[in-house]
């Protein structure tokens, strides 16, 4: 009884058809699909020096919100800073 309740379609945002309709691989076909994909993502994106340049730069803000917000991101980078120039300056090999 519990396990029909939680699989039953409509307890899953489906309509109450059935349920083979939505499992069949017909379902799963391109025309068929009840979600079609936008026209702009079917295109091709333009690439260009002003897409390169807003994407560094969402980089650059992304970066300074992780350093903002994530304490995680903050520690790493305080070790990372630490460390490097000990591993560099330190007379050690790779096997040792």
């Amino acid at each position: 009884m519990i396990l029909r309740t939680l699989t039953s379609p409509s307890r899953r945002g489906l309509p109450s058809q059935n349920l083979e309709d939505y499992t069949s691989a017909k379902a799963f076909d391109r025309q068929d699909s009840p979600v079609s994909a936008p026209q702009e993502m079917l295109q091709t994106k333009r690439r260009s020096v002003r897409n390169f340049f807003a994407s560094v730069r969402y980089a650059i803000e992304g970066f300074f919100a992780a350093l903002k917000h994530e304490p995680s991101f903050r520690e790493g980078l305080v070790f990372a800073l630490l460390l490097t120039p000990l591993a560099i300056i330190l007379p050690l090999n790779a096997v040792s």
